[in-house]
């Protein structure tokens, strides 16, 4: 159980704790990543990027495959670093890519399971409201608004609901239908594929899927509460994150899957296939 001071001002915002071996693992591997994705853009892999934006997008998809990761799986701690591994293969082969649609899906994951062990507070579903809108505007992705809004109310309704939300998720409603009314809106991302990587792509959500539908007792605990995680929730907060991949923008205006968060997916879907339950 966490008595970090953050948490007297946040219950979303997971400090990373050194003193645990895989979060200390993570702080050293971070920065490592971005020095050497550095140093192969220089000598011309990564797609293309400078050196400085590779390093930085290589970065923030580490950190942030093996966050969401952890919150899709809380029991299976290697799951989260192969899908920082396969994050940061897909940012040196295909170059760096959008962490927005990687970052929505962590808070809203967050939200909805409750992996601190306490609800979300109003201040923190104002700032991820902001966050979630601005991202569908920068990403031109109206559905991003969509799924938080399933987020909030998922919050509002399941296990000890907060009401509250109810009311952030309509924001994110109208905010989404006005960028629809304003922009209209794509097809999602995973329409976009065809031949063998939608064969992939499908195979992936399968069996991300079947995850969802299978996970039971958890023996991870709440930071704050020191309880056992309420099962249906993390459920939900895996809808959540697999909704925002099959729609996601890799790149403003573009079409295509992000692969930083089905690399989250996959690594998921992966560690149960290796550990299964």
């Amino acid at each position: 159980m966490s008595t970090h001071r953050i948490y007297r001002y946040t219950a979303i915002a997971r400090p990373v704790d050194p003193r645990f071996p895989t979060n200390k693992a993570v702080l050293l591997i971070v920065p490592v990543v971005a020095i050497l994705t550095a140093l192969l853009a220089m000598l011309g892999f990564g797609g293309g990027a400078a050196p400085g934006s590779a390093a930085l997008g290589a970065a923030l998809a580490a950190f942030g495959a093996w966050a969401v990761t952890r919150e899709l799986a809380p029991d299976d701690n290697p799951a989260a670093f192969v899908a920082m591994g396969l994050a940061v293969a897909a940012t040196l082969w295909l170059g760096p890519h959008s962490a927005l649609p990687l970052f929505v899906a962590l808070f809203l994951t967050r939200i909805v399971n409750r992996s601190t062990g306490t609800h979300a507070r109003w201040t923190d579903s104002v700032l991820v409201t902001a966050f979630v809108l601005w991202a569908s505007v920068t990403l031109q992705d109206p559905l991003l608004g969509l799924a938080a809004c399933i987020a909030f109310f998922l919050d509002a309704s399941l296990d000890r609901p907060a009401r509250f939300q109810l009311a952030f998720g309509m924001v994110c409603l109208l905010g989404s239908m006005l960028l629809v009314v304003r922009d209209g809106v794509a097809m999602p991302a995973l329409a976009e594929l065809e031949g063998p990587l939608l064969w992939l792509g499908l195979l992936v959500l399968t069996a991300f899927l079947f995850v969802l539908f299978t996970t039971s007792k958890l023996a991870s605990v709440g930071d704050v509460s020191g309880q056992p995680l309420n099962t249906p929730r993390v459920r939900s907060g895996m809808f959540v994150a697999g909704l925002l991949a099959a729609q996601a923008p890799v790149l403003s205006g573009e079409a295509g899957v992000n692969p930083l968060l089905w690399a989250c997916l996959a690594s998921v879907a992966l560690g149960r296939t290796f550990t299964p339950k």
